[in-house]
């Protein structure tokens, strides 16, 4: 009986398994929709089936590309060719991407040079050639913030988190323009010894209706909301440490005598308070609260 139960359910199990080709379709679907990661286990999971199904090798190179990695992407392609040395339209593929290469490090070489609209050109063409590329994007927003044209820059730093969500657009955004002057950015919490620290603050505030709910006749002149809801980030304060602080490079920034926080408090001019109200502005629409512990290397998300 338990041998024709198992027999039963083997059977089951190769019935109701997904072929490749499935997987292969599963992994499209989801990329289409813009759930990557989902697409990338599908197409990886095909490739466990079957390691020279090309197609998962060009569907991974097509999530590497989302994710803004073109050597990557080159490089499964490679794959995809030798699985499959026959295919042409493999190489046709190759090729398309070798051209991306080539307009992005026109257009890059162009930012360096100062030329900003032959820089824009060439990152138009590639947006337009590979519109899920989202650094093609980003550097188009890159040089209208150049220009100083920053609402115009912002549309397009959305544009490249609709093509990929996971994209750190501030970060990705600051360390492209230090490389084009020929620096490094870093966003390490304390990076020199016996100097201040990069931190990331964070302001909030409620409204309702168009109006500002923290501003009040309290402390700091904040509302009562506004002091329960200091009260939870106080309360939670040390729980949100493992998020908001997250290295061990986060604690040589918290110290004493920099103008870190050092103290898990409310104050309206005490910067080694956790929770600062910026009180340089006497408008109930800027009434919000500062939360000062969080530093650069947490997901701002």
């Amino acid at each position: 009986m338990l041998k024709r139960m198992m027999i039963i359910l083997l059977l089951a199990s190769i019935a109701l398994a997904q072929s490749p080709v499935d997987l292969y379709n599963s992994a499209s679907a989801s990329l289409e929709a813009g759930e990557v990661s989902d697409a990338e286990n599908d197409f990886n999971e095909a490739l466990k089936m079957d390691p020279t199904f090309a197609p998962a090798y060009v569907g991974l190179s097509k999530v590497a590309i989302r994710n803004g990695d073109l050597k990557k992407a080159g490089d499964l392609l490679k794959e995809a060719i030798s699985a499959d040395e026959e295919n042409k339209e493999l190489r046709a593929e190759f090729d398309r991407l070798s051209e991306l290469n080539t307009l992005m490090s026109k257009g890059n070489k162009s930012m360096k040079n100062g030329d900003a609209d032959d820089a824009f050109e060439s990152f138009r063409i590639a947006h337009e050639k590979f519109p899920n590329y989202p650094e093609s994007v980003l550097n188009m927003g890159l040089v209208h913030f150049r220009k100083k044209e920053y609402l115009v820059s912002v549309d397009y730093f959305h544009e490249t988190l609709a093509l990929n969500s996971e994209h750190k657009t501030a970060l990705a955004a600051i360390k492209n323009v230090a490389k084009n002057y020929g620096m490094t950015a870093t966003f390490m919490p304390k990076p020199l010894w016996n100097d201040n620290g990069t931190g990331m603050h964070c302001h909030s505030s409620i409204w309702k209706g168009g109006n500002p709910l923290f501003a009040g006749n309290g402390y700091a002149g904040m509302s009562e909301m506004g002091l329960n809801y200091t009260g939870g980030l106080i309360k939670h304060g040390k729980a949100l440490m493992a998020l908001a602080a997250p290295t061990t490079n986060s604690y040589k920034r918290l110290t004493p005598g920099y103008e870190a926080p050092t103290i898990l408090a409310i104050s309206a001019r005490n910067r080694s308070a956790a929770c600062r109200v910026p009180m340089y502005i006497d408008n109930p629409k800027a009434k919000r609260i500062e939360f000062r512990s969080a530093d650069p290397t947490c997901n701002p998300y």
